[in-house]
């Protein structure tokens, strides 16, 4: 072997040596990079700054007690960053009383604020028990509202739907009662005057009843409280009921009561 070979195999072994030599630093460093990167994150984790002290703000509640909100936030011995403000919120609607839920969380100090919309209550079922205007049923400790409904058993989705309607076509902060304990006689009470509305297979046909209604209603209120009640089984064919000894009825005209009926 001539010198010039044996002088370009040594470079060339010193061409890889130094090859190896930085493959092994730069392992090295990687290496020292995750261990860093490691140590960091533990060191981040145990911050006191991430832990959730059990700070809770309650926004919105007038019925439902905080301390009953805080409750469904559930385990409290996680960093902020892991606690899961969907889960939260999906517990806490799960109080009748609660409508909706909005969970957010907050650093320095790490905290939790919660702000809750509350079913509104527009009718009452009975002493403590209410309805929503979507029909939803839940119980809370607050006054009278002026709308009394009698429920079947069971409260079905039909039975909601029906009452839906019902809400829809209710007159502003009119007083009354809704039973709707038969299915084949639905009765309200509305401004005082009784109602027959009978079987109410769809909700829509709600509509029409409570336009004959209302056309009636003038009529209705002439005869006060010698009326017993409004029959719209057949709004086609609409009478008025009248307390009389002899059991007579008043068919409706659109006219007003003759001189020979009862007036209030």
């Amino acid at each position: 072997m001539s010198r010039k070979e044996n002088k370009a195999e040594k470079e060339n072994r010193e061409t890889l040596t130094r090859k190896r030599r930085r493959r092994l630093r730069r392992r090295l460093l990687k290496f020292l990079l995750l261990v860093s990167l490691i140590a960091a994150s533990v060191t981040l984790w145990n911050l006191p700054f991430w832990r959730y002290a059990g700070i809770v703000t309650v926004r919105g509640n007038r019925i439902v007690p905080s301390e009953a909100i805080a409750r469904k936030i559930g385990n409290t011995d996680l960093p902020l960053f892991r606690i899961d403000p969907k889960g939260i919120e999906t517990r806490i609607e799960e109080i009748p009383e609660i409508e909706k839920a909005r969970v957010r969380r907050w650093l320095f100090p790490a905290r939790i604020e919660v702000q809750v919309n509350e079913r509104i209550p527009f009718a009452q079922v009975s002493q403590k028990v209410f309805l929503d205007q979507l029909g939803n049923r839940f119980s809370a400790p607050i006054q009278h509202v002026p709308l009394f409904v009698v429920l079947p058993i069971p409260y079905t989705d039909q039975s909601k739907e029906t009452f839906r309607r019902l809400v829809a076509l209710w007159p502003p902060e009119a007083t009354g009662a809704i039973d709707l304990s038969l299915s084949e006689d639905l009765r309200i009470n509305l401004k005082g005057i009784a109602v027959r509305l009978g079987k109410i297979e769809r909700a829509e046909e709600l509509d029409e009843k409570f336009k004959t209604f209302y056309r009636l209603l003038p009529l209705a209120e002439r005869y006060g409280n010698r009326l017993e009640y409004v029959d719209l089984r057949f709004p086609a064919a609409p009478t008025l009921k009248c307390k009389l000894s002899n059991s007579q009825t008043c068919k409706e005209t659109g006219k007003s009561p003759s001189p020979s009926s009862p007036s209030p």
